[in-house]
């Protein structure tokens, strides 16, 4: 009884008129589309199709020029061919992929919320362990573990909140590597709060590595280097170069004057200097280099609410500091750009 009620109903409604066509991609009524049927009683709001705006990823369809275009605030998303109307307004910041591309040709990892750059997580070798799912062009650094650093009582007498603890960087990057590209999982500071956020433009950290490049990290008594060099990065991505400070020694120490206040940047030289002390019979050489991690004198200058960067030119090493101490550490070969992580 219950399979002829269902085959009668079945059949009233396809005996019913119908009234309107389906959209097709742009939008519009398509040709051969198939049509709703009208059901009587129904409210007057149900009886045409109410068009809705808000379409791919919840961005609004914009009626002007007839284009169906998506708005997603930084640029325009042509839903017809899957690229963008306009450049990409971050594309300096990874010149490898088309500034017309969405989603880095990737839509299965990468969410585009804006139109700009995805943001990235590194891990203390550099390396890229997942994303946020957030097209804002960031890039975060886990904080660092080392005990240098890190401990109580550490013999540089930095402010122990600046690192964490080995456990608990290791939850931090299995949560990133669990939530990589839902944007949802990041709304909160979970997925932010063992992290350091860093210069996000490639550009930018190239020029960085550019200035402080003057010391080739061979060590030695060359004038080059045995001074630091650095600068300022202001808000709106100029980076500003400081003059080169005076050469010394490890003994005395380099130094070196910013140009203005700000995040800033020098490097510490990987000059050496050897001494040969005889004693007796015995000849023992002594290689005296220079401190490569911030220094006390670093710290005090250190702006407050600022991210500062000292490059070990010695020790390879890109430590990134605030007034409280070291806050992560990057090798100087993945900081400019990161690599994928290895598994």
């Amino acid at each position: 009884m219950k399979r002829i009620l269902n085959l009668a109903l079945l059949l009233i409604l396809l005996s019913l008129p119908m009234y309107a066509q389906w959209p097709n991609s742009s939008g519009h009524g398509g040709v051969g589309a198939p049509a709703l049927p009208i059901i009587p009683g129904a409210p007057a709001t149900h009886m045409a199709h109410a068009s809705n705006r808000y379409l791919f990823n919840g961005k609004e369809k914009q009626v002007t020029g007839n284009l169906g275009l998506l708005d997603y605030g930084a640029r325009m998303y042509d839903p017809e061919t899957g690229r963008w109307t306009g450049p990409d307004p971050l594309a300096e910041v990874a010149r490898r992929t088309s500034p017309y591309a969405h989603s880095f040709n990737n839509p299965v990892r990468f969410v585009d919320s804006d139109g700009r750059m995805a943001g990235d997580f590194l891990n203390r070798f550099g390396q890229i362990i997942g994303n946020d799912g957030k097209n804002d062009g960031k890039l975060y650094v886990i904080k660092t573990t080392d005990p240098r650093f890190v401990s109580k009582g550490n013999e540089f007498g930095f402010d122990t909140s600046t690192g964490i603890s080995e456990l608990t960087a290791a939850i931090a990057m299995d949560y990133v590597r669990s939530n990589s590209g839902n944007p949802a999982a990041f709304q909160t500071n979970l997925g932010y709060s063992n992290f350091v956020e860093i210069e996000g433009s490639e550009s930018v950290r190239q020029t960085m590595m550019d200035i402080v490049s003057a010391d080739d990290g061979s060590g030695g008594t060359s004038a080059a280097n045995n001074r630091e060099y650095g600068g300022v990065i202001r808000k709106d991505g100029t980076v500003v170069e400081a003059t080169p400070g005076p050469v010394s020694t490890p003994a005395r120490g380099a130094s070196l004057n910013l140009p203005e206040a700000g995040n800033s940047f020098h490097s510490h030289p990987s000059g050496t200097t050897t001494e040969t002390v005889i004693d007796g019979v015995s000849t023992t050489t002594i290689t005296t280099p220079y401190a490569q991690h911030p220094s006390p004198v670093d710290l005090s200058t250190a702006g407050r609410g600022t991210t500062n960067y000292v490059f070990g030119m010695g020790d390879k090493t890109v430590y990134i500091y605030n007034k409280s101490g070291v806050q992560a550490t990057l090798p100087i070969e993945n900081f400019v750009k990161p690599k994928k992580e290895q598994k």
